[in-house]
């Protein structure tokens, strides 16, 4: 069993890991809206959702051995969340 120390601390990087993953998904919605090949655009979907995938977990791995849990889930999503919400806001769009 894990010590709360340990999920506290996976909680905190992989919320910031969500964060980072919020800013890529960010610039790939940039350079996708300027593609007009819709089957470009499906493929590099299918890519940055593969490409998010292993980050994610080559990032579990290194923090604590590549255990997934339910908490980690909700870590990424919150920190992609709070990117959209609250940071990309702070920095309006030209």
């Amino acid at each position: 069993m894990e010590l709360l120390i340990n999920q506290f601390y996976t909680f905190v990087i992989m919320f910031i890991f969500g964060i980072v993953m919020g800013v890529f998904f960010n610039i790939y919605q940039h350079i996708a809206n300027n593609i007009r090949n819709r089957m470009l655009v499906n493929t590099m979907d299918i890519l940055m959702g593969v490409l998010a995938a292993i980050a994610a977990f080559c990032v579990l791995l290194y923090v604590n051995w590549g255990l997934f849990r339910f908490y980690i889930l909700i870590a990424i999503f919150g920190g992609i969340v709070c990117y959209f919400k609250v940071i990309k806001k702070l920095h309006p769009e030209e």
